[in-house]
């Protein structure tokens, strides 16, 4: 680029730790800077990138930040340009280079941080295995099965999200006592907490009903509904551009007259719609 060609032969040579290296000029660093910003705005405007990252990965707080943050680093680089002479003039030389890279390093933390998303929705999808443990009358019956869930999450923040899920128990389970069994769906909401510097674990208590179809010889009542609670457990991570996934662990508690049910989950859920 004809602006890095022209900002190499302005180089200037700074000692740092006792060591002479030519580094680029304070205010070329930061006009560099400006110009990623803009281009780096320009690609968020474009549908391409949003094709590519997904609905939920733009907000639409993150192109304002974004121009608000260009515009703090251009007060800034008419500041330094200014008073280049008056450092050059009454700062050694190291105190000049050492003010560069601090400039650099800020500039370039409130860019970045300008353009993450706190906002937005996603959806999850998971499917794996289950096991339901069924209390009657002092007596436990246990059984395994396929499971699936589906999930859609407001993305209230960095580190909190709102979520309401869907869980399918697909196999019957058994009453010990007598010739019934049941299929079961759980209806469940709560906050989503982010766990760990990446946000990549999460920890989800949830709250909701569950509804459970019975059938069998000695069927009391072929529906019932109640009150459930859960809480579930995992992190996604995502591969390059591709879906974010992961293994999630849960507990599903419920009960109604006489009975007690619990179901323990292990599933891969990815997220293929959004951040």
């Amino acid at each position: 680029e004809p602006f890095d060609r022209s900002r190499f032969r302005r180089k200037v040579e700074e000692e740092v730790f006792g060591v002479r290296i030519k580094v680029s000029s304070p205010e070329d660093t930061i006009l560099a800077k400006l110009q990623w910003a803009r281009e780096s705005s320009q690609a968020l405007r474009s549908r391409r990138f949003r094709r590519r990252a997904g609905p939920g990965w733009i907000t639409g707080t993150s192109l304002p930040c974004l121009r608000n943050a260009s515009m703090y680093c251009l007060r800034v680089t008419r500041t330094c340009v200014s008073n280049r002479i008056w450092l050059s003039s009454h700062l050694p030389g190291r105190m000049v280079g050492v003010w560069a890279v601090v400039q650099a390093v800020l500039l370039s933390t409130t860019v970045l941080e300008a353009q993450e998303p706190s906002r937005g929705r996603a959806v999850r999808l998971g499917a794996g295995v289950g096991i339901a443990s069924t209390e009657v009358g002092g007596r436990t019956g246990m059984d395994q099965g396929l499971i699936a869930s589906a999930q859609f999450a407001m993305l209230r923040g960095r580190r909190t999200d709102f979520a309401l899920e869907v869980n399918g128990q697909f196999f019957k389970a058994e009453n010990p006592l007598i010739d019934e069994a049941y299929t079961a769906f759980y209806v469940l909401a709560g906050p989503d907490i982010r766990l760990g510097s990446s946000r990549k674990g999460f920890l989800r208590p949830s709250v909701g009903l569950v509804h459970r179809s019975w059938s069998g010889t000695q069927v009391v009542s072929e529906t019932e509904t109640s009150l459930a609670l859960g809480v579930a457990a995992g992190f996604l991570a995502r591969l390059a551009a591709g879906p974010a996934f992961g293994p999630e662990l849960y507990l599903r508690v419920s009960g109604a007259e006489e009975l007690s049910t619990r179901l323990i989950g292990l599933q891969l859920t990815i997220q293929p719609w959004g951040r």
